[in-house]
């Protein structure tokens, strides 16, 4: 999942599914803690100083459930990231933003960053597949139109520009 899609090792996929399952739990159970609707609750005080209601408290447990869900999936795991990544970001605007205390916002800005920095490794087959150039697959390697013995003049009468 993290690997570059460019190195010509074989990816670590034990690495790669710890990763995974380690984001997974963390926003399932970040999302999970949501839910609980007990007065003193730290996120109903939370969300209470958010001033917005407290659907918007089950919205965001519902979102990182399943966002935490899909990073699970290797053909969802780039949607998943950056559907955490997201949160993550709103966190912050919300920590800096709406409570004004922006050291608050010190922790989602790191994973949003974070989240954010390993989508790019974080492809399934198909998409590790669409970076590879097939345009020029049976051409040799430094073929070109001087060495097929074509002048490159004729192929635009009048050209001038090789």
């Amino acid at each position: 999942m993290f690997e570059e899609v460019t190195s010509d090792k074989a990816p670590d996929k034990i690495g790669d599914w710890v990763l995974r399952v380690g984001i997974a739990l963390a926003f399932v159970l970040f999302g999970l803690d949501k839910f609980p609707s007990d007065a003193g609750a730290q996120w109903v005080r939370f969300f209470d100083q958010v001033g917005v209601g407290q659907w918007f408290r089950y919205l965001t447990g519902i979102v990182e459930v399943i966002g935490g869900a899909l990073v699970l999936i290797p053909a969802a795991a780039r949607v998943g990231l950056a559907i955490l990544a997201t949160t993550m970001a709103v966190a912050s605007a919300i920590h800096i933003f709406v409570i004004r205390q922006p050291a608050n916002a010190i922790i989602a800005i790191g994973l949003c960053v974070g989240l954010a920095n390993t989508m790019p490794y974080s492809s399934s087959k198909f998409l590790r597949q669409r970076h590879r150039c097939t345009f020029h697959r049976n051409l040799p390697e430094k073929a070109s139109i001087r060495s097929a013995g074509v002048n490159p003049t004729s192929i635009l009468p009048g050209s001038s520009l090789i």
